[in-house]
């Protein structure tokens, strides 16, 4: 695949440069893949000591990110400003490194040269750059990938697509025409063709939907802008209030801003009308929104919950926790995404919705102040709240006592987890569910989920197990989101 036409043994490599501001760690899942070779980029100066800064905190967190989306993936650990650090400093980073390594079971590519668990390199001087770039080429030569026969008319297919600087995206049905002309004329090589080039993060196509499937996304960052106009850092990147004002956006925007629900005529200008209805699909296919139907008007209209704020300060998080009682489930895992809990709330509030739809038309909205804690109804009188703690990487589902709306709330928030691990988040998270056990009014204790089930545990559980004992398998991985959150009225 890597092998051009006139330098037999010459790699080519796109490179990516991914953001760094937490509102865009839930963009990952597009962009991550396992036909790749990563980079994680740290400061030296503030490695020496494993107790200033958080750089090593940055360097665990990004490798469980990569090792989610993208396992067994070579990364290398490099570090900069080389210049400024000397060789003792950097035994006691390589030492600290090997200490986080331990504690996870992953590998990165090991530095032979220097003898470290790191690349150390000076952008200023050039020192240890050369190392690395061998480095890369040496571990991508042994990919999969990069020995994988392509016919040629894919490349040259491949080529004209993206020799076209000014075209962002293109329609499958024109697509299809310009691969006929390098003699790919059945839709299912196209396809193949398509699904090889995704896999291969060259090109973008998504097919969960007839509308993501009509459009080939050629450059990735007109995607990354396109979602980041609407998912963004509100104190880095402002919106021209002047031009909002002119289109007469205001008062829409300053909603979507402040409740996180966003009209789609405010979408279309945000996106300058280009393409509006299959950007709203992809996000709404990878849970970045979900339908709004709790409006006082017929507007279409959005829920994106990645837009509301944090609990400001210790105080408001305090609040929200004694705002929450009732019997408590907690799902319990080794590494909690940014975006997870958001994104189970957008399947959840996407659930009323269709429920709303239905025979309960006048299913209350869901309640969320803060991004960390939500209410929702998940049918008639069926409230349950859902509560994030980042600090000890959980989340929690908090019902009444009433037997089956426990039940019921256990087994679509379980499946709405498996969906999202399936579909988004990556096979290799993984979680155990907890249950606490109410002793006296101040004292509580944790049941594992056998436990729960052995004892009977009050509303959870009665004769039977509603999960039936499988927490693993999942028929509706891959369906599209409206087709599954149907299938799950069922439940």
């Amino acid at each position: 695949m890597t092998k051009t036409k006139t330098e037999i043994d010459t790699l080519k490599f796109s490179i990516w440069d991914y953001g760094g501001q937490k509102v865009f760690y839930s963009l990952h899942h597009l962009f991550l893949t396992k036909h790749g070779v990563y980079l994680l980029i740290f400061d030296m100066r503030n490695a020496i000591d494993m107790e200033s800064g958080d750089a090593f905190g940055y360097i665990r967190f990004w490798l469980n990110v990569v090792w989610l989306h993208a396992p067994n993936t070579p990364v290398l650990l490099v570090g900069t400003f080389l210049d400024e650090v000397e060789r003792s400093d950097m035994e006691k980073i390589d030492k600290n490194l090997k200490a986080i390594l331990s504690t996870m079971s992953y590998s990165t590519v090991k530095n032979s040269v220097d003898n470290l668990s790191f690349f150390p390199i000076s952008n200023k001087l050039g020192l240890g750059i050369s190392i690395v770039k061998d480095t890369i080429d040496k571990v991508a030569r042994k990919q999969e990938c990069v020995t994988t026969q392509v016919p040629m008319g894919w490349i040259n297919c491949l080529e004209g697509l993206i020799g076209n600087g000014d075209q962002k995206w293109i329609r499958l049905f024109d697509l299809r025409e310009q691969a006929a002309e390098h003699g790919i004329k059945s839709m299912g090589e196209v396809d193949s063709m398509l699904g090889l080039f995704h896999e291969l993060g060259m090109l973008i196509h998504l097919t969960q939907t007839s509308s993501l499937q009509e459009v080939v996304t050629i450059d990735a960052q007109w995607l990354i802008d396109s979602i980041g106009t609407v998912i963004r850092d509100k104190e880095l990147h402002q919106y021209n209030m002047k031009s909002v004002s002119r289109a007469g956006f205001e008062k829409e925007l300053k909603k979507m801003i402040s409740t996180g629900v966003a009209d789609f005529d405010l979408l279309e200008f945000l996106w300058k009308y280009e393409q509006a209805e299959f950007l709203v699909d992809l996000m709404k296919q990878t849970t970045l929104l979900c339908d709004w139907k709790f409006n006082d008007d017929d507007k279409l209209s959005y829920f994106i919950p990645s837009l509301l704020s944090q609990s400001q300060n210790e105080l408001d998080h305090a609040q929200v926790k004694r705002e929450i009682d009732g019997n408590t489930c907690v799902f319990q895992f080794e590494f909690l995404p940014v975006g997870v809990f958001d994104r189970l709330v957008c399947l959840c509030v996407g659930y009323s919705a269709k429920l709303r739809d239905s025979d309960l038309p006048n299913l209350p909205g869901p309640i969320m102040q803060y991004k960390d804690s939500c209410t929702v109804w998940l049918g008639d009188n069926d409230e349950i709240r859902l509560f994030l703690d980042e600090g000890k990487k959980q989340i929690q589902l908090i019902v009444g006592s009433n037997k089956e709306i426990a039940r019921h709330s256990l087994t679509v928030i379980s499946s709405m987890l498996l969906k999202l691990k399936q579909d988004v988040i990556g096979t290799g998270i993984r979680w155990r569910i907890n249950f606490i056990k109410h002793i006296t009014d101040s004292e509580n204790i944790v049941l594992t989920y056998d436990e729960a089930v052995k004892e009977m545990l009050d509303p959870w559980f009665g004769a039977d197990d509603p999960l039936g004992g499988d927490n693993e398998e999942h028929e509706s991985a891959h369906i599209d989101i409206d087709s599954y959150l149907l299938r799950l009225q069922e439940l």
